[in-house]
């Protein structure tokens, strides 16, 4: 039983297994009529996506779409790492701070 989370028995393990595949074969069998609707359609094909410059996080080092970076102390960051805080292990243990600030070799 799941709700209970007991293991099943050999019996019930060999129940299941035959079910699945009896269902399985009963599913091969339904004509593809049932199954999908095949049709021809037009669609209108999109414009092309504009093109914007990418620049390199100061933090990970990876390239953002320019217009998605943030600038954090002067240098451009991606969204995630300009909200990020990382860990410093100091004295007192395990503290955050916010990018830049306070981490030093």
């Amino acid at each position: 039983m799941v709700r209970e989370r007991q293991e099943p028995t050999p019996e019930e393990r060999g129940r299941l297994m035959h079910l699945w595949t009896e269902t399985s074969h009963r599913q091969l069998e339904v004509p593809e009529e049932e199954l999908f609707v095949v049709q021809h359609v037009q669609i209108e094909v999109p414009a092309y996506a504009p093109i914007f410059a990418s620049v390199r996080c100061a933090v990970c080092g990876e390239n953002v779409v320019e217009m998605r970076a943030r600038v954090k102390d002067g240098q451009p960051v991606c969204i995630a790492c300009a909200s990020l805080e990382q860990g410093q292990l100091d004295r007192a243990g395990i503290s955050t701070a916010s990018w830049g600030v306070g981490l030093t070799a």
